[in-house]
């Protein structure tokens, strides 16, 4: 895996606590260059700074649970 790049997609993002939480996804849009949140029925841009600190807890209680990573291979497809 040492020799293979890969680029971040998506992650989940739980906001609560062990106990209880919402649960939604952070996707990047290759083809716009641009993070978007699918918090249920709706769907913003999100900057990637703000991406990187709700994985890590920067907002009260969220936090990432699982991350999805494209191969370069992959990414440079989707990139067209």
């Amino acid at each position: 895996m040492n020799n293979n790049a890969y680029h971040l997609h998506a992650m989940c993002i739980h906001d609560g606590n062990a106990y209880s939480g919402h649960y939604y996804a952070l996707i990047y849009d290759r083809f716009n260059k641009k993070w978007r949140k699918f918090n249920d029925i709706r769907v913003t841009d999100i900057t990637e700074e703000d991406v990187f600190k709700e994985a890590n807890g920067g907002f009260g209680h969220m936090t990432a649970y699982w991350l999805v990573y494209i191969s370069d291979e992959t990414a440079k497809q989707l990139d067209g």
